[in-house]
Parts: C-alpha cells; structure tokens; sequence
C-alpha cells in the first residue's frame, strides 16, 4: 500500500527555518540584555544609597565629635567671678543657655512677669525685652524679633539663649576658650544698651 508524502511545512526550507532562529535569538538576546541593564541600575542605586548614607552618617559622627560644650562663667571688670555654671546646666535639650540670675549678676536687670512672660529692663538705659516661655519670639524696645531656639522656664528659674546675648545686647563681651565662655562688660564705665531702638512715635498732623 503505497503512503502519500505529507504536506510540507514552511520550516521545512532552510531559508524560512534560518530566519526562525534568527527572530528567536535576537528575542532572547534583547531579554538578556534588558535582564542586564536592570541588574546594572539597581546595582548602581544599591550603590548610591549607600554612598549617601555614608556620607551622612561620617558627617553627623564628625560633627558631633568635634562640638565642644562649653560651661559659663560671670566675670566683673577685675576678672573676679561671679558666677559659674557648669556644662550640663548651661547646654539644654535645644542649645547653650544662660540662667536670668547669672545675666542678672553681669548686667543688673530689672525683671518683672510670671512663668509665661518675662520683662527684662537695663536699669542704666531703660531699654526692655519682653520674652515668653517656650517660644523663641520677643520683643526688643517693642520691636519684634526671633531667636533660632526657645526661651526656657524649669525648676522655677528661667533659661535665656546665650544667642539673645550675642545678638542683641551692646556693652557685653563674650569669649570662647578652653571649654569655658566667658561674659563681662565691656570698658570701665559700660552702658548696657540693645541694638534695636524704641521706634519714635511719629506727631500727628494738626487737623486742616
């Protein structure tokens, strides 16, 4: 019984078979290459991630090394102390601070409020601040003002930023050395004052 030949399939020529192939590899070379360019980016972000945390952290510890808490001490225009504090009480949880009875010790104040507000008065000029507890906000002469960290109230006693100092009153000299910054009035007959004036009350025009 004679067989009939089957049916010829389109693979059956070399040149069609050969295309095939050619179509199959480069499908799978492309798979392979996007399979290498994904291992490659997330190696490269794996990479950068931790550069930048690296970077961050060296940075942090650096720093933190190399800051220096400095006490304070109250000097009279001899050199003779009259007040120190230490350098656990003098840096608290938001900066370096000083207690309104030591600035009272270098600079005579008058000082008037409660534990929510304070009013502090330079009895040679009659210059005022007013500051409230728990805010970085004031008032100098009636001008409003900020400082970078809050004014402090604790164990009845209140906590003034060693910025306020710096920024704002004329006539005190702060130095840095050795761990220890020191406070004293400046010249021999000094006159405390603040940088921001009272703003003159302008005349009303008399009325036509």
């Amino acid at each position: 019984m004679n067989r009939g030949k089957s049916a010829a399939t389109p693979y059956d020529s070399p040149e069609i078979f050969e295309k095939s192939n050619r179509i199959k590899e480069a499908k799978r070379n492309r798979r392979q290459f996007v399979y290498a360019a994904m291992v490659v980016f997330l190696t490269f972000y794996v990479v950068l991630c931790l550069a930048v945390f690296l970077y961050y952290y060296i940075s942090f510890n650096s720093d933190t090394g190399s800051t220096t808490l400095y006490s304070i001490r109250i000097l009279n225009q001899k050199g003779k102390t009259l007040a120190l504090s230490d350098a656990e009480q003098a840096n608290k949880r938001f900066g370096f601070y000083i207690s309104l009875t030591d600035l009272d010790k270098l600079c005579d104040l008058s000082v008037s409020g409660d534990r929510d507000k304070l009013t502090l008065i330079l009895r040679q000029s009659g210059e005022y601040l007013e500051c409230f507890t728990n805010s970085s906000f004031l008032y100098v002469n009636g001008n409003p003002a900020r400082l970078s960290i809050p004014v402090l109230y604790e164990n009845r006693e209140y906590y003034l930023p060693v910025e306020l100092i710096e920024q704002y009153f004329i006539g005190v000299n702060i130095v840095y050395e050795k761990g220890v910054c020191k406070m004293s009035l400046a010249g021999d007959n000094p006159v405390l004052e603040l940088k921001l004036k009272k703003q003159p009350i302008s005349t009303p025009l008399p009325e036509p």
